[in-house]
């Protein structure tokens, strides 16, 4: 067992994945770590030619490209996690010898058959199905997958189908005296959100809200802007609009008067979506934002609208579009159309239930990872 260094505040996690759905799933399993042991930390790791998602990791995560070469040996000996969490397939299976020759215990996750060579090649020089003998365990998404596994050489017993590990979200986090406060400030007033929204933006989520408030004269408008220490500038112009504004970072409180709550960064956002039962997801109305994670808002409950500029989360979106849990917008004049459909609450629940139910595939392979990770730190006694 790889040991702790000097001054760490507890052991590490250390988790690598390939694609899109798969870094924003490992991602989130600081957050799931975090009501394990405080202490845990997670490293995610990629392959320098992948993008890695802007995904919010814990505060106790961190994320880097996977070292190339001897690099990969120096980043283990310098980290020390106490295991490692796979999550590629094909020729980069052989860097698991290299981590079992650290004594770190291996668990191989979200791992299908396409990523799994067909069978055994004895007559290759250091095959890289070989390195698979060093995982101490496989959770995979199919029965396909589980019989590759065990014909390539696993033990049948140290491979458990749990179906795919979905990139549906881990519920952020909520100081519970602070969302009694803000609930008993905002009253029965209904209330939507404009999450991450950039200075492009700003102008038509501020012309659908005004939109909004020709029927909804009581409607109140969240705002969270997408760059930080740029809230003071944004609740001054609003002021000279001739908006009533009230900010988060001051500690002003909401009144009946209030139309803008600007928020002072994507900082409580646990707080700001079970707050609103409809969501728009900014950084995505005009090109370049590079969009945001939607589970974040799925997870919690609440109704989605965003632009046609997600980024690396199209295939999220679209998977939350085609469930009927989220709708694009492509102006102020849909945003405010897709606003005022969602204000009816009969609406904003049906989309906001698909959207859970969405965002909750994957639970039961993430509860399976989770377990298997904490069995290994305990047997380690890292934990």
């Amino acid at each position: 067992m790889a040991q702790r260094r000097p001054g760490d505040d507890g052991p590490l996690v250390w988790a690598h994945g390939a694609e899109a759905g798969l870094l924003l799933a490992l991602s989130r399993l600081g957050w799931r770590l975090e009501g394990i042991d405080p202490s845990i930390r997670l490293l995610l790791t990629h392959p320098g030619d992948v993008t890695m998602p802007a995904a919010r990791l814990h505060p106790a995560s961190r994320a880097q490209p996977l070292p190339s070469g001897g690099g990969l040996a120096a980043m283990l000996a310098e980290e020390a996690p106490a295991v490692a969490v796979w999550s590629e397939g094909g020729e980069r299976l052989r860097c698991l010898s290299e981590i079992h020759a650290q004594g770190i215990p291996i668990l191989l996750a979200g791992l299908d058959a396409v990523d799994l060579p067909t069978e055994r090649r004895p007559w290759l020089r250091a095959p890289a199905h070989a390195a698979l003998r060093f995982a101490a365990r496989a959770l995979v998404p199919s029965t396909e997958a589980r019989g590759r596994l065990i014909r390539l050489g696993m033990a049948g017993a140290d491979v458990e189908v749990t179906g795919p590990l979905g990139e549906g979200g881990i519920a952020l986090p909520v100081a519970e005296h602070a969302l009694d406060e803000m609930t008993a400030e905002i009253g029965s007033r209904p209330v939507w959100l404009a999450a991450m929204v950039t200075r492009a933006e700003a102008s038509a989520v501020m012309a659908a809200h005004r939109g909004a408030l020709r029927s909804a004269h009581r409607l109140l408008l969240i705002l969270v802007p997408a760059e930080p220490d740029t809230d003071d500038a944004l609740a001054e112009q609003l002021r000279r609009e001739g908006w009533k504004v009230a900010q988060h970072g001051r500690g002003e409180a909401i009144d009946g008067q209030t139309e803008v709550y600007v928020v002072d960064g994507p900082f409580e956002m646990g707080l700001w979506y079970r707050l609103a039962p409809v969501s728009f997801l900014g950084s995505s109305l005009v090109a370049g934002g590079g969009g945001c994670d939607p589970f974040e808002a799925a997870a919690l409950g609440s109704a989605i609208l965003y632009g046609p500029n997600v980024g690396p989360f199209v295939a999220s979106y679209s998977r939350l579009a085609s469930a009927g849990a989220a709708r694009i917008v492509n102006d102020s004049g849909s945003l405010a159309q897709g606003l005022q459909r969602l204000l009816a609450p009969d609406q904003a629940a049906a989309q906001a239930h698909a959207a859970w139910v969405v965002a909750s595939d994957g639970a039961a392979a993430s509860d399976r990872l989770i377990a298997a990770i904490t069995e290994r730190l305990e047997e380690g006694g890292a934990i």
